[in-house]
Formats: structure tokens, sequence, C-alpha cells
């Protein structure tokens, strides 16, 4: 295979995307290629995904920029099973803290692509993970208030029901509104958990087109930004306190709540 130049690069990665990308040669030694996408690190950096050709393949990494700041941070090992997760459901690699790919010409606006998107989407979890220690109670106990509460108002709910995404995983959907397709997973705001629903939603919401929604348990103060605007990626994210607002939606499956 002849080598191929950063602008063959970019007309290929431009002929899978709708976005702009911009890709340079950083080093005409071993002919690695830097590609600027239009998505961006929580700091407002933007994605560089670096292509490199390489036994007649393509290799695709982020050079372990998604979780540069996690490098020797002791609580790294949940970060790391949820960059696991993520670059699972994208079908690309997380070896030795780097998100990594091999793939044919063919694909590489895929992989490209989707390397960049597990790059930022596991950025903005590890920021929203660190901080928190908020102190919470159990899980258990808010799910029960809000099944309760559906209860009241006679939506037909299932709890715990098993769905499929795209990856093949059966996830556990905490409530399931079988009438209207929805799933509602209520949220307390502890980090573990808040990664957890967003991993979750994130497959799911490429499957079977259900209604994904996130609850955030706002009894004891306002939600993080951090965590709505996490969740907001992968569902339509409500609060318990405007519960008034949003139950009849849900069980009438309409695309009319509140924001």
């Amino acid at each position: 295979m002849t080598t191929t130049t950063a602008n063959q690069i970019e007309e290929q990665i431009l002929g899978h995307l709708q976005e702009e990308v911009g890709c340079e040669l950083l080093s005409e030694q071993d002919g690695r290629i830097g590609c600027l996408t239009a998505l961006d690190y929580p700091n407002g950096d933007g994605v560089v995904v670096w292509v490199r050709q390489l036994d007649g393949k393509f290799e695709i990494t982020d050079y372990g920029e998604a979780l540069a700041d996690f490098a020797a941070h002791k609580e790294r090992e949940p970060v790391v099973d949820f960059a696991r997760m993520v670059c699972r459901g994208h079908g690309i690699d997380f070896i030795s803290g780097r998100l990594t790919v091999r793939c044919d010409w063919d694909r590489l606006g895929e992989f490209v692509w989707a390397l960049g998107s597990a790059a930022a989407q596991i950025s903005q979890a590890a920021g929203v993970m660190r901080p928190r220690r908020r102190q919470r109670e159990p899980e258990s106990e808010f799910v029960g208030e809000v099944d309760r509460t559906l209860r009241e108002r006679e939506l037909p709910v299932w709890r715990e029901h098993r769905l499929e995404g795209r990856s093949g995983h059966r996830h556990r959907a905490t409530i399931w509104i079988p009438a209207t397709h929805s799933v509602l997973e209520p949220v307390t705001g502890h980090w573990n958990q808040v990664t957890a629903t967003y991993a979750k939603l994130g497959d799911l919401m490429q499957a079977n087109g259900f209604r994904l929604y996130s609850l955030l348990d706002d009894r004891q103060g306002p939600p993080d930004e951090d965590v709505s605007g996490l969740l907001t990626q992968v569902s339509r994210v409500v609060q318990w306190s405007r519960r008034e607002e949003w139950v009849e939606s849900l069980a009438l499956g309409s695309s009319e709540l509140p924001e």
C-alpha cells in the first residue's frame, strides 16, 4: 500500500462525516496525521484523533488524551472501567489508557468519528466523576418513591425490565413503561450512578426507538449542571420537583416535555 497523505485522509473522512475535520501531517518520520474534529473536550479544546498507516491498516488513537488528567489519580480504576464500557459500545479498544483501533481504508471515516466521540464522552464523564462526594440517601429509596408516585397516577410500571442495547448487552431498565416504550432512570447525582446511567442509555438510544428519560433527584438541592449536561446527550432530562409537568407527558409518550 502506498503512503496516504493528510489530504487523502481528510477527503476520506469527510466522505463519511457531515461535520468539518482538518488533517495535518505531524511527523514525516512516522507519518502520523492529526485530525481535528468538530468535537470538544470539557476544557474547550478540540478533540484530535491521530491516524497512522501501519502494516496495511490504519491505526487510530487519541494517545491517551481523553483520560490525561486521570493518569495518576487514585480513583482511576472506576474511570477506566467506564472508559472500557464506552469503547466497547463504539467498537474500539482501550489499551494502557489509550483509545485505539485498527481498520481498513473504507472504514477510516467511521472509526475516526467513533473514536473521537468516545474520547469526548469519556473525558466529560471523567470530569463529572472526580468531584462527586455528595452525601445521599440509598438509591433504592428514591426509586421506590418514584415507583409509588407513578403507580398512584395509574401508570403501568415494570421494575428492572431487561432491554437489549445496540451492543447486544441486555440492560436493566430501572423503570419501564411498556405502553409508551419509555425508560425512566432515577439519578441521585452520585458519580458512579451517573456514569453507569450514561453508558446504559447511550447503548439503548441506538436501539429500537426507546423513549429515554433521566430523572434527577433535586429533593435536597438543584442538580449539578455537569450531570445534566452529560445525561442530556443520551436522554431527556427531567427533575423530580417538576413531576407535575412531565408525568402526564411521560404516560402519553409525548415529546413535549419541559426543559
